[in-house]
């Protein structure tokens, strides 16, 4: 929702202060700032462009200043960024992602860079002379970019921690995403210690390894690896907590937890509050409102008599 208000408001501001000129394009032009870039670090960042016009436009993109030639886009669906564009395809009234990567070169010296990534769109080479107006003038739109490239590592991540649900049942697989927010300036491949505890009791306690065949999750980026799935065959029935922790080394990135059950947990719990000191004023309770009801019915039928 942010996002989305953060572009309309952007283009409110554009259509006002750009009469009579309507702009065909746009962008988030919040700036993108990276501190204590490390010579080599690979940065992902994503931009957020828009086709106001009511059909498909082509829209260039390009890098410009002092981190020009440390830029490249690619299309969101290139994963691995393979195949680097220089314009995208973008339907009519729609907003595209499209990833921009900026690789500081291993020979720069420290200090700030800047620059800027711009959308550009040039409506004359696809309008004829009978339709030229004001608004066939080349348009671009540009989004500041600073990095300060340092010596100094520094280390920050979060992870999301997404079990398939929270209830099992008794031999049913546990399946849960992992999905790696890196905001460090280095690249990172975590190792998952996956404990499992029953009444403060480790019954399971595994670490894997990042996987060999994914990619490591590069700075500034999202990347989710493949879900781990977990036979809960010898855990028994009850409730459980599973306590994840992640990994560089022997060193402790962040932790994550999470509560499930299976079998008849629930049923267990709900047995639970129903104590025995729950239980007999509860059927007190019921004996009296069976007598009141049936004193109440046998009254009725008094005055029916008479």
């Amino acid at each position: 929702m942010k996002k989305i208000f953060t572009i309309l408001s952007i283009f409110v501001l554009l259509f006002v202060t750009s009469a009579p000129q309507v702009l065909a394009i746009g962008q988030i032009t919040e700036p993108i700032v990276i501190k204590d870039g490390l010579r080599g670090q690979e940065i992902v960042s994503t931009l957020t462009l828009l086709n106001s016009e009511k059909t498909q436009k082509i829209i260039g993109i390009v890098a410009e200043g002092q981190i020009a030639d440390w830029a490249n886009f690619y299309n969101k669906d290139d994963k691995d960024y393979q195949t680097p564009i220089k314009e995208i395809a973008i339907a009519a009234g729609q907003y595209l992602d499209v990833a921009v990567l900026l690789k500081i070169p291993a020979d720069t010296a420290n200090g700030d860079y800047v620059g800027e990534v711009s959308v550009v769109y040039n409506p004359d080479q696809a309008t004829s002379k009978s339709d030229e107006s004001s608004s066939t003038v080349a348009q671009k739109i540009s989004r500041a970019v600073k990095i300060s490239v340092s010596d100094k590592e520094n280390i920050s991540l979060d992870v999301s921690v997404i079990p398939n649900k929270f209830d099992y049942a008794p031999g049913e697989a546990l399946n849960v995403r992992i999905i790696y927010d890196n905001q460090s300036n280095i690249l990172l491949s975590p190792s998952i210690q996956f404990k499992i505890k029953q009444d403060d009791k480790t019954i399971y306690n595994v670490i894997y390894p990042y996987p060999e065949n994914e990619t490591a999750v590069r700075s500034m980026s999202l990347h989710e690896i493949p879900a781990i799935n977990l036979s809960s065959d010898n855990f028994g029935t009850g409730k459980f907590l599973a306590e994840l922790t992640f990994l560089k080394g022997d060193q402790t990135l962040t932790t994550k937890n999470f509560s499930f059950s299976i079998g008849n947990a629930g049923v267990v719990a709900g047995l639970k509050i129903l104590s025995p000191k729950f239980l007999l004023p509860l059927g007190i309770g019921i004996v009296v409102l069976i007598l009141i009801i049936f004193a109440v019915l046998k009254v009725k039928k008094i005055i029916k008599n008479k």
